[in-house]
């Protein structure tokens, strides 16, 4: 193309030459005035093909050097993998990964157990608890508040990780899911978001009068986790607000991170993003939990 376009300018620039000396051999008579403007108008036709020619022939060139420098760069990335070995980690990776359907969808399915019974036990322990008559008692005893909110966080950790390792045996021997060999990155994930969760629940349980209007939105509490993730329309496809409540929504990390882990046993340094965000949020779950507290103490004393 650019010698076709070359070819071509060469061809125009001659033609125009040719123009010039006609033009200038004519006589300045009106009776070559409309010949002479003819040939000025064919003159004008000429330079703007001339600049267009040289205006492709400038883009081809660019383009020449665009394709000759991602050349490099693509066998410099050639190289680079062929020294890490990335091509053959994510081989690896494709091939350990199980192929039982259940197995695949087992992260996603955990993520589910552990979210709705987080919320639901804690905020059903802590409504059904506080709304008893003794429960006065607890709150004029001569001892920190800090002391019952961790032992109700307690049991309620203590009942969501029963349920937990029975989910994990599950997987284990029913569906021969390799959750030993990384069972620690395992562990700190579902604690963390079951933390997590246990707070949302725990707050409701404290805040709310109604034990009823308490577990109805500890139930809507779930339900909207899984309407904001990414089951039912990938984050691509959606708003970039909504998108960005996707990506800290705890429900979707923590399925991420059992993903990542349990299926193509990702190591812990690139799960530390993730489990920033995990260990945020419960940090902030922890102080409305402190909050929801001491409002209802205060609503029942006065």
């Amino acid at each position: 193309s650019y010698r076709e376009l070359d070819s071509q300018s060469k061809n125009l620039v001659s033609y125009r030459a040719q123009v010039l000396v006609m033009l200038s051999a004519l006589p300045d008579t009106p009776a070559s005035a409309s010949t002479k403007s003819l040939l000025q108008d064919i003159n004008t036709n000429v330079s703007e093909a001339i600049f267009k020619t040289e205006v492709g022939k400038a883009k081809i060139l660019e383009l020449q050097n665009v394709t000759s420098s991602g050349e490099k760069n693509l066998f410099s990335l050639r190289d680079s993998v062929r020294e890490k070995g990335i091509v053959y980690q994510i081989k690896d990776g494709f091939e350990e990964a199980p192929k039982n359907p259940v197995s695949l969808a087992f992260p996603l399915l955990l993520a589910l157990i552990i979210t709705f019974t987080s919320v639901v036990l804690s905020n059903l322990f802590v409504a059904r608890r506080t709304h008893q008559s003794q429960y006065i008692r607890t709150l004029v005893a001569p001892v920190n508040d800090s002391s019952f909110l961790i032992a109700d966080y307690a049991v309620n950790v203590f009942f969501v990780f029963i349920q937990v390792i029975f989910a994990l045996m599950i997987g284990i021997f029913f569906f021969h899911i390799d959750i030993l060999m990384n069972l620690p990155q395992i562990a700190l994930s579902i604690f963390l978001a079951a933390s997590f969760f246990i707070f949302i629940g725990m707050s409701f349980g404290y805040f709310f009068k109604s034990e009823n209007l308490s577990m109805l939105l500890s139930i809507f509490t779930v339900i909207l986790f899984q309407i904001f993730s990414d089951i039912l329309t990938p984050v691509a496809f959606v708003d970039p607000l909504v998108s960005f409540f996707v990506s800290i929504n705890p429900f979707v990390i923590l399925n991420t991170l059992l993903r990542e882990v349990i299926l193509l046993h990702q190591s812990f340094n690139l799960l530390i993003p993730e489990m920033t965000k995990l260990f945020v949020l419960f940090l902030l779950a922890l102080g409305l939990t402190i909050v929801a507290k001491k409002a209802s103490k205060k609503r029942i004393l006065d």
